[in-house]
């Protein structure tokens, strides 16, 4: 970007496989401070797994994280997201419908970090497996996580460990 378009600026980088080791609260990414991406959210009791799956695809459960509600540090604190969800997967293998997603729909940025998802999915030994990949299709394939079998890929893995109501559950 510097070489090609005189780009000066910094840009971002979560290393997945550094946080898998050593929590995603400790990381300066989310650890709430001024120049992090804003901590977890307040803590909230969770019942129940959160189940993916469906449209005849096997279910995956995946653990709730440490939060659940409201960024209340850093520079997200207090920041307010006003569309969707289409669908969420929430606590107790429960979804929940917004029926006109693209509306009007104000409510609290919120986060639910979970190590678990980062240290399962997207870890040093996963994302050294996805990039080891000899083609275009396979590797995809691994990142994006192959569809049915309980896989959800480093991509994926990066996602759900900020939790599945990351910013955009029903209030």
């Amino acid at each position: 970007m510097h070489d090609e378009c005189g780009y000066e600026g910094t840009q971002p980088y979560w290393d997945w496989a550094l946080t898998a080791q050593t929590g995603l609260e400790k990381s300066p990414i989310f650890d709430g401070s001024d120049y992090s991406m804003g901590g977890n959210g307040e803590k909230l009791v969770q019942t129940g797994d959160i189940v993916l799956g469906g449209g005849g695809l096997p279910p995956l459960s995946i653990t709730t994280g440490t939060g659940g509600g409201c960024v209340t540090t850093g520079p997200f604190k207090g920041m307010t997201v006003n569309l969707g969800p289409a669908t969420l997967a929430v606590p107790g293998n429960i979804t929940l419908a917004q029926p006109n997603p693209m509306e009007y729909n104000p409510r609290c940025l919120k986060r639910d970090l979970t190590d678990w998802i980062n240290q399962n999915f997207a870890n040093a030994t996963s994302v050294i497996h996805t990039i080891k990949q000899k083609t275009v299709m396979d590797f995809q394939m691994i990142m994006q996580g192959i569809p049915g079998t309980g896989d959800i890929g480093v991509h994926g893995g990066g996602h759900y460990s900020f939790g599945k109501n990351s910013g955009s559950q029903l209030s």
